[in-house]
């Protein structure tokens, strides 16, 4: 969990507290022996930067932080030894999808993602959309939404998208797919939303970019490294969720 939780906020750190994340996250030895002072001596750095660390990620000290520290050490030691094991190739891919799965939760808490439910519940008509590798996951919302009810409109084009959302009333919302943030159709898309009064939902990557600035709420996937399985699993995790969530509230 201390692993997904370092690469969550790795974009938010100041620089020395990314160099406090990298080493963590790149850990070769057994942090049984690791201590605050030694860690700090190791980057260059004081001990009370170390400790402040640990304390902004929700520790309440340096051992504590350190017991979670012994359990991601113990799980990458099991996971190398997998890797060495062609036949447990299923067992590695698991743990990739947990860890995707487990960075996903961590980026979106709870209220988030029931005031995205309240907003796409109490709209008339949305219209969801995606360009290029995130319609796929766009067009599955769609459909999943259709099926609880929900009066969606989904197009791969760009242009009747445009149209369908200048159709859109003052109860109308528009739900945005984009890794990036920064795909031309899909901002033009929140562009044409911006102008007619009309929320926008983004499913984006933790990254800042202009479809963060552009829509009302965020929920994020997971980009850390540009991990692609990452990235496809975090937001099949994500729009399941949403889908779960929903369907609870309209039974």
């Amino acid at each position: 969990m201390i692993k997904a939780l370092l690469k969550s906020k790795m974009d938010r750190f100041s620089k020395q507290e990314k160099n406090i994340a990298a080493y963590l996250l790149d850990l070769k030895s057994d942090p049984r022996v690791l201590t605050s002072n030694a860690l700090a001596e190791q980057l260059g750095m004081s001990q009370s930067t170390v400790i402040r660390f640990t304390q902004k990620l929700g520790y309440e000290s340096f051992r504590s932080f350190l017991v979670d520290l012994n359990k991601v050490y113990a799980e990458d030691q099991r996971i190398k030894e997998l890797e060495l094991e062609t036949s447990d190739a299923m067992k590695i891919l698991i743990l990739r999808y947990e860890e995707a799965i487990q960075e996903t939760h961590i980026l979106n808490k709870i209220e988030i993602i029931k005031q995205a439910v309240s907003m796409i519940l109490a709209a008339d008509r949305l219209v969801v959309y995606g360009a290029a590798n995130s319609s796929i996951f766009a067009e599955y919302l769609s459909n999943q939404l259709n099926k609880t009810g929900l009066f969606v409109q989904f197009s791969k084009g760009n242009h009747a998208t445009l149209v369908s959302v200048s159709q859109l009333g003052q109860k109308g919302l528009v739900v945005l797919i984009s890794q990036s943030g920064e795909t031309l159709d899909t901002l033009e898309t929140a562009k044409r939303a911006k102008e007619h009064g009309i929320p926008i939902i983004a499913l984006t990557g933790h990254h800042p970019n202009s479809l963060q600035e552009a829509s009302d709420l965020v929920l994020y996937s997971s980009d850390y490294a540009k991990n692609v399985m990452n990235i496809r699993i975090s937001q099949l995790f994500l729009v399941d969720i949403l889908i779960q969530e929903i369907t609870k509230s309209k039974e």
